[in-house]
């Protein structure tokens, strides 16, 4: 990597200072309703896509992929939650 946060082809290496500054700054520049808009696409993209447009199941699936990573302090003493499984495939 060079000093610019680039590999030898010239695309943004991994971990460069320089990306993750410009998204902060981007994202700085967005209003609270703009970002709300950006969320809201987001998730229903994921609903669709990889939940057959069923946002109760994405809610379920999301929730307890959350309780397993708060478990994680813990999980080898006394684990409590499980993997929910890995998200599921695209709708074909």
């Amino acid at each position: 990597m060079t000093t610019s946060g680039r590999d030898h082809r010239g695309r943004f290496a991994p971990a460069n200072p320089w990306a993750s500054m410009g998204g902060q700054t981007r994202a700085e520049r967005l209003t609270p309703e703009r970002r709300r808009q950006i969320a809201a696409r987001g998730w229903a993209g994921l609903v669709a896509q990889r939940f057959g447009g069923d946002p109760a199941r994405a809610a379920a699936w999301l929730g307890q992929l959350g309780a397993w990573a708060s478990d994680a302090p813990y999980r080898d003493r006394f684990p409590v939650f499980q993997h929910p499984g890995p998200c599921p495939e695209r709708d074909r």
